[in-house]
Formats: C-alpha cells, sequence, structure tokens
C-alpha cells in the first residue's frame, strides 16, 4: 500500500486536484466541437450536379 504523498506523486496529479475533471471537460468540449463542425459543413455530393 502507498501512503498518500506516494499516491499523489504516482498519479501525477501535481497539486491539482480537478485534473481529471478539467481533462474530461476538454474532451466533451472537443466531441462537441468537432460534431458540430461534421454537421455543419456543406454536403460536397448534393452541390455536385
Amino acid at each position: 500500500f502507498m501512503d498518500p504523498a506516494a499516491a499523489e506523486a504516482y498519479n501525477g496529479q501535481q497539486g491539482d486536484i480537478f485534473d481529471g475533471q478539467k481533462d474530461m471537460a476538454l474532451a466533451a468540449i472537443g466531441a462537441l466541437l468537432s460534431t458540430a463542425m461534421l454537421v455543419l459543413r456543406p454536403n460536397r455530393s448534393i452541390i455536385r450536379v
């Protein structure tokens, strides 16, 4: 078993207890932006006549 100081060093938290939450929030924002870009892009197969 690890003591709390060693566990934090092993996890690489670097003093930020919300690091995982920030990572997940940025991942969700990136997923939403990329989905919006795919949905809102012009459909080139319709334009080609």
